[in-house]
């Protein structure tokens, strides 16, 4: 009848038993909600059936059945493999030896009338559910009857029953294949606009405007870059098992490698190649390459030479329809007005009449390094955007991506950053600034500052202690808290204590004594309230120690304004120079993917 046929089912289930449901897709998008959106007065699912099939583990004196496969004759009949209700004897016996009771195999059948349903429930019932014998049976809903056509049997369950006759070919939604893209397992992504949320104009001064670059200058838009990102398949535990210390602070994301990175055009399009039949997500970034969306926590995926469109984005909580062809709202972006180039954009890019600029300007390919070029502004603009290039090349070794794809991106190109390898060498690369004799007249290296040995003059001097800057040690030895990290992820992620160093020079937790609201020294007390004494017979103080919070979070680098505000202003610490834009979109990058120890489980395989 056009609706889907479904097996609806218990998460666990003893007997594999199911019911069966008609859902109504081709009217509706919920459960209560219709395809243009507005509330319905009845269900999408209902029962299949005007027979009862329980799941809940209850008797169902219609039986139960496994699976179902709808006839194509026109009688709305289906095959299904079926069990009828059965109740069977328990039967007690005595082992004289153990003198305990034991029940032994039940071999007596009884149907499942309503008195002998009604008898389970008594005391000292003498009958139970017997497993299901599942057959084949013959379903009429025109009857509610069930024609037996192979019975079941005792320990032998048949089930996934088909009819084998001719089918004409069903409707199915069709798709314009690029050949070429296909050959190359590519497919492709079009949003209309970024700006679209649910069918509303997000931005400021209404999407004419920000699509005109005379108006809105590039650094004024604030979705600038996408960053693509592709899901790590975790291997089942039999094959590798991974610990949890792998994924870092949170294993929330996983792991997580980048495809690449491509610009949004001025009016929010975006229409870009992707490799295809793999999981990927999309991040809006703003100019310093840092995600300013939430995280795209649902997978989208293209077939080989697929075009996949959409309008532009949506909330968690959106209850608007979307994902459906037939149940589009209307684009925010209706695209260009007429056949020629867009207002007051270079003249050199044209379009026909309803094209984004994404189509008009051509599919971008990806590219590993976060690159702009403003193509849009006409000659002359004073608004003209400066160009941006984050990339890896301007990092030391080893780079998170092979110099190939940092050449020419390919569909295999993935950006892998592992904390060790990317993260930890940028605090111990040497930053030192020297003068015309190269003498080093000061020395910024992360690890100078950050660390709980101060500087020697001479490498044979004694260590002396320090407390490290801001409280933050940096050094890429084994954490005593956890040996499978470095101190310094730790030390970016967890709660730590504040650190002192004590009259003897010793770095000790820092504690000071609890006073209470009058000034008073507030002493130790057992569970009933009397002072605790010490050796010298003395009342002990109550110290606290001081609390000192991680700078990064896994939320991402929005959520790591501690660590990142040293770097963006001039203030009481400034470390505007001290890292490259470079380094500082690698760091951004990886927390906005997630912070993961470890992005490659191979790593993890023992040579």
């Amino acid at each position: 009848n056009g609706e889907l046929l479904v097996s609806l089912s218990t998460t666990e289930t003893d007997d594999g038993s199911i019911a069966l449901v008609n859902i109504n897709t081709a009217q509706y998008s919920e459960q209560r909600q219709l395809i243009d959106g507005t509330e319905a007065t009845s269900d999408a699912q209902r029962n299949a059936t005007s027979l009862t099939f329980n799941t809940d583990g209850s008797i169902s004196s219609d039986g139960k059945i496994i699976s179902a496969y709808p006839l194509n004759d026109g009688s709305d009949r289906y095959l299904i493999n079926w069990s009828p209700c059965l109740l069977e004897t328990i039967t007690e016996m005595v082992d004289e030896e153990e003198n305990e009771t034991s029940t032994e195999e039940p071999v007596l059948l009884s149907a499942c009338t309503a008195d002998n349903l009604a008898s389970i429930e008594t005391d000292g019932a003498q009958l139970q559910e017997s497993f299901p014998r599942y057959g084949v049976g013959l379903y009429d809903p025109n009857e509610s009857t069930i024609n037996p056509i192979v019975v079941g049997q005792a320990d032998i369950i048949v089930q996934d029953v088909v009819s084998v006759e001719s089918r004409s070919l069903p409707p199915y939604l069709t798709s314009t294949v690029s050949t070429d893209l296909a050959d190359n397992q590519l497919g492709q992504i079009h949003i209309r606009s970024v700006y679209d949320f649910d069918g509303i104009d997000t931005t400021p001064s209404g999407l004419a405007a920000m699509a005109d670059p005379s108006v809105t200058a590039a650094s004024d838009r604030p979705y600038r870059f996408i960053r693509i990102v592709k899901a790590v398949s975790i291997p089942d535990e039999d094959i590798l098992e991974i610990d949890n210390t792998a994924f870092g602070a949170s294993r929330q994301q996983l792991m997580r490698e980048i495809i690449g990175y491509v610009p949004i055009e001025p009016d929010g399009s975006a229409l870009f190649t992707v490799p295809a039949n793999i999981p990927i997500a999309l991040s809006l970034l703003n100019e310093a390459g840092e995600r300013v969306s939430e995280r795209h926590q649902n997978w989208l995926h293209v077939a080989a030479g697929e075009t996949l469109t959409c309008l532009g984005c949506h909330t968690g909580n959106s209850e608007v329809v979307h994902g459906r062809l037939d149940s589009q709202l209307t684009s925010i972006n209706s695209g260009s007005d007429i056949d020629g180039s867009f207002a007051n954009t270079n003249s050199d890019i044209t379009a026909t009449v309803g094209q984004t600029m994404a189509e008009a300007i051509g599919a971008r390919t990806p590219t590993t390094d976060i690159r702009f070029t403003d193509e849009w502004s006409a000659p002359g603009n004073p608004l003209i955007g400066a160009d941006l290039n984050y990339l890896y090349s301007d990092l030391d070794e080893p780079h998170p991506v092979t110099s190939a794809c940092q050449t020419e991106w390919s569909a295999l190109c993935r950006t892998v950053i592992n904390y060790e390898d990317h993260i930890q060498p940028l605090w111990s690369k040497t930053r030192q600034t020297l003068n015309d004799d190269d003498e080093v007249i000061a020395d910024n290296t992360c690890t100078i500052c950050h660390n709980t040995v101060a500087p020697k003059a001479n490498p044979d001097d004694p260590d002396v202690a320090q407390v490290p800057s801001a409280q933050l040690d940096l050094t890429g030895s084994p954490s005593l808290e956890e040996p499978a990290h470095l101190i310094s992820y730790r030390e970016l992620f967890f709660n730590d204590e504040e650190q002192a160093l004590n009259e003897g020079g010793e770095l000790i937790v820092r504690e000071e004594i609890v006073v209470d609201g009058n000034g008073n020294t507030v002493f130790q007390t057992n569970e009933d309230g009397e002072l605790i004494l010490d050796a010298n017979n003395e009342p002990i103080p109550v110290t606290q120690t001081f609390t000192v919070r991680p700078s990064m979070s896994a939320n991402g680098a929005q959520a790591s304004n501690a660590f990142f505000t040293p770097f963006n202003s001039v203030g009481s610490v400034n470390h505007t120079q001290l890292l490259s834009t470079s380094e500082l979109k690698l760091i951004r990058e990886w927390l906005d993917i997630g912070a993961q120890y470890i992005n490659n489980p191979f790593l993890l395989v023992d040579d």
